[in-house]
């Protein structure tokens, strides 16, 4: 399923907002974060399962924003971990617009 990584993330107010280098936040930038991160529950995380969540940050960071169900299912656990409630609120609703939300 073909997801809008570039889609901006936003305030309760309508605000951008801004990610660690005061650029707008997106999607890819948080997808590709939480992808890529070790959580405290994870220290003995197999390595399969790390190149798993390589492989599919590695799509997205090259724009292949066609991901399959699992992968999808992956990224939203992991954004799920990694971030707030603010954060992960947009995230799944972005992914879970699917082509619907392609380019909005």
């Amino acid at each position: 399923m073909k997801v809008n990584f570039d889609k901006q993330l936003v305030s309760l107010d309508g605000e951008v907002i801004l990610d660690t280098k005061g650029n707008p936040a997106v999607l890819r930038g948080v997808a590709i974060d939480a992808l890529l991160a070790v959580f405290g529950d994870e220290q003995n995380l197999a390595g399969e399962e790390k190149l798993k969540r390589y492989i599919v940050a590695e799509k997205v960071y090259k724009h292949e924003d066609d991901l399959t169900v699992e992968e999808l299912v992956l990224l939203k656990k992991l954004i799920g971990k990694a971030y707030n409630p603010l954060i992960v609120g947009q995230a799944w609703k972005i992914i879970e617009e699917g082509e619907d939300g392609l380019k909005k």
